[in-house]
């Protein structure tokens, strides 16, 4: 578990603090899903990640298709198997589709990813309580952190902005959670 991809870069997980795919010659690509929405193909234990931007958007993985993928998960995710803070390890996977598709009308290109697990593998409890109360600690002085260096460098109005943005992601995540269990349960 890392707080951002700065830390991860640091440990040598990923190669860049972008949200863009590592492939080192002969390695695994470490794929580092920060932001868009996964959804779990009903009855399997497979995932769709949808993401919306420019066209920049994790174009060298078309040639692992088939292949296995290192997978980092992100809090800003919008999914079931997003962590409640930072970014987690969850292991090996298997890219079975891509797909990259350009709206010509407003210029913005959409990536699916079809993601199942490597091995006979389900997202245990022991995974999803990944960030642990220790780690949720580290990760509020870290926000706290964030705040004071914004304010220090950009001033108190962008730091204003910033508790708002971040609350309002907060909320966004949280009511999309809620949206998520009560389709389930119906």
């Amino acid at each position: 578990w890392w707080l951002n991809l700065a830390c991860a870069r640091r440990d040598g997980a990923v190669g860049f603090e972008v949200e863009k795919p590592t492939v080192r010659a002969y390695d695994i690509p470490v794929l580092p899903l920060l932001t868009g929405t996964e959804t779990r193909e009903e009855g399997k234990y497979s995932t769709i990640y949808i993401r919306e931007g420019l066209s920049d958007m994790h174009t060298r993985l078309i040639s692992h298709t088939g292949k296995t993928v290192r997978l980092l998960r992100g809090y800003r995710l919008r999914g079931d198997y997003a962590p409640q803070a930072g970014i987690r390890y969850d292991g090996v996977w298997t890219l079975t589709k891509y797909r990259h598709k350009l709206d010509t009308t407003s210029n913005v290109y959409t990536l699916e990813m079809h993601l199942e697990p490597a091995q006979d593998w389900r997202m245990t409890d022991e995974l999803m309580q990944i960030p642990k109360p220790s780690q949720l600690d580290d990760w509020r002085l870290y926000q706290k952190l964030e705040a004071e260096r914004i304010k220090y460098e950009k001033g108190e109005a962008a730091a204003i902005d910033w508790g708002i943005w971040n609350s309002t992601d907060n909320l966004e995540r949280e009511e999309a959670k809620r949206v998520r269990t009560f389709k389930a349960s119906v």
